[in-house]
């Protein structure tokens, strides 16, 4: 998490929300882990990324949401960076559960 919270890539313009979370899985699949949606949404906030309604994420479904969003873009850039952005994304986050 130390990590994830000094190296992460700030909001801008060029780099939003779905930018982050997909960045938050590559570095995830490179280390050959996971993380929770739950401990996910608390690192977006802390790194000052908003809800489409500017306010900060709270709440289960549009946190997994976040999450299903940026699988669905990545998806549609198609092969082959696509696919394998799509794909950190689907290995890097689960349920709070497990």
């Amino acid at each position: 998490m130390d990590y994830l919270r000094t190296h992460a890539p700030p909001p801008s313009p060029n780099f939003d929300k779905y930018a982050f979370v997909s960045w938050v899985a590559e570095e995830l699949t490179k280390r050959g882990t996971f993380m929770s949606v739950p401990t996910l949404i608390h690192l977006v906030n802390a790194q000052g990324y908003k809800t489409n309604k500017d306010a900060e994420y709270s709440g289960l479904r549009g946190s997994y949401k976040l999450v299903s969003g940026t699988y669905r873009r990545m998806k549609a850039l198609g092969p082959p960076d696509g696919d394998t952005k799509a794909n950190n994304v689907a290995r890097g986050f689960s349920k709070a559960e497990f």
